[in-house]
């Protein structure tokens, strides 16, 4: 995990301002008009070996994945996001069984086990991703999975988590008539990197 040095501190403080500006202007509002990709998620969940599955939600931003999960494909839900601004939206929707934090996810703990992690438009934004990914993954039960959805498909990061988890299976999102791609990926967190 990333040392907290003021440098850090720092660094975070400056994102967290830039991603509460960018909820509070709409910049993000889009988010939940992106159903083709949603619903790719949703199919992977329910593919998901433990049904309902707990659901660790990183980068959630103001829960729009829930929209389009019905409430009984989950067991719990814990949504994380660098916004407060976010957040505080995804809590007025009162989900069940759904819990918003705000948290860095270089620094995020929890006791919670899960069944998937949902790596939903994040992972391009984090330093040493990897790490990340790793450091979470520990908060996973023995078969859980995990989901990558990211945009413009970005191959090199699929490539980079697939020679530390097996990849599953892909799944292509095209909106705006082709102009808009995403690359929705599914890997099994079984087996645990040991690097």
């Amino acid at each position: 995990m990333q040392n907290w040095t003021l440098k850090n501190r720092w660094k975070w403080f400056r994102k967290r301002l830039t991603w509460n500006y960018k909820y509070a202007i709409g910049k993000w509002n889009k988010m939940g008009t992106e159903a083709d990709r949603y619903q790719a998620i949703v199919t992977y969940i329910q593919k998901s070996s433990v049904t309902p599955p707990r659901i660790l939600d990183l980068g959630c931003g103001y829960g729009a994945l829930l929209d389009y999960l019905p409430k009984d494909a989950y067991a719990a839900y814990l949504g994380v996001d660098l916004s407060d601004t976010a957040i505080l939206k995804a809590r007025k929707k009162k989900y069940p069984n759904a819990i918003f934090k705000v948290a860095d996810l270089h620094q995020f703990k929890t006791e919670e086990k899960f069944d998937l992690l949902v790596f939903n438009e994040v992972l391009y934004y984090l330093d040493n991703r990897l790490e990340v990914v790793k450091q979470l993954s520990l908060f996973t039960t023995p078969h859980a999975k995990m989901i990558v959805s990211l945009y413009d498909v970005k191959e090199s990061i699929v490539d980079e988590l697939a020679k530390n988890y097996p990849f599953l299976d892909s799944t292509l999102v095209y909106e705006n008539e082709g102009k808009t791609k995403w690359g929705i990926n599914w890997f099994d967190l079984e087996v645990k990197p040991t690097n």
